[in-house]
């Protein structure tokens, strides 16, 4: 019996479909996981984890966060990464972006080493319970499976190491700050969206002034992501006046 080619490239498309639809579907569930700001306030509903069970000075048996192996770095005391991060942010030799740097990383975990989300569950989909997002963020920065994937090819945001989880995520958005006109509100616009801040550039390029194309790419998001934009800067502003973008 001869098969006719249209049945082969049928079957190739197919399968290019259903991979597509996998990386979708993946994609989604990571977009449910959006940057809040709140990793170093601790929620008062959501939370699927504490530091009493999870931390490096936990006094009980370990209790990691639902899809956190045990073998996980634990977090550390609160501000313990800042040091690392004032260092590695130093030596680009901006102080506004050593001070966004600051800002963003006690924003994000209190600059914790090693911090899940709060609400953090990693599990598959069958195993969490009904409308409970997907939630990888983790670490100084909080960076999601997505981000440490692309950036040091590990799997998940928690197998990144220690200079990974800081250094390395500095000198990303080194690289990021170079490409947005020197503007530290870039650095934390392509921590709330990738796809903003390459919406940011393409406008900038079109001869939009910086801090707007900036607010057209969280706007380009979302009626809300100006907002969320507006609270990194005010927090940044508030503790670093007089800092030098």
């Amino acid at each position: 019996m001869k098969i006719s080619p249209l049945f082969w490239l049928g079957t190739a498309l197919g399968g290019a479909l259903w991979l597509f639809t996998r990386a979708r579907a993946t994609e989604e569930e990571e977009a449910e996981a959006k940057p809040t700001g709140t990793g170093g306030v601790i929620p008062k509903k959501g939370r699927t984890w504490s530091l009493s069970n999870w931390s490096e000075v936990a006094k009980g048996p370990l209790v990691p966060p639902p899809g956190l192996p045990l073998t996980a770095r634990k977090p550390g005391a609160s501000m313990s990464a800042l040091p690392a991060v004032t260092a590695a942010a130093a030596q680009y030799g901006n102080p506004g972006f050593t001070s966004a740097m600051e800002a963003l990383a006690i924003n994000e975990s209190g600059a914790r080493f090693a911090l899940p989300a709060w609400t953090f569950d990693s599990r598959p989909k069958a195993e969490r319970p009904p409308g409970k997002s997907f939630i990888s963020a983790w670490g100084v920065f909080q960076w999601q499976n997505a981000h440490a994937k692309h950036n040091f090819g590990v799997s998940n945001a928690y197998q990144m190491t220690p200079e990974q989880e800081v250094a390395g995520t500095i000198a990303r958005y080194a690289e990021i700050l170079k490409g947005i006109d020197n503007d530290p509100a870039g650095v934390f616009l392509w921590h709330i969206s990738p796809a903003a801040y390459k919406y940011a550039r393409a406008r900038i390029k079109e001869g939009v002034p910086t801090r707007e194309a900036i607010y057209q790419g969280a706007a380009s998001r979302g009626d809300h992501w100006p907002k969320v934009l507006d609270g990194y800067l005010k927090k940044w502003d508030k503790r670093y006046p007089a800092a030098v973008a």
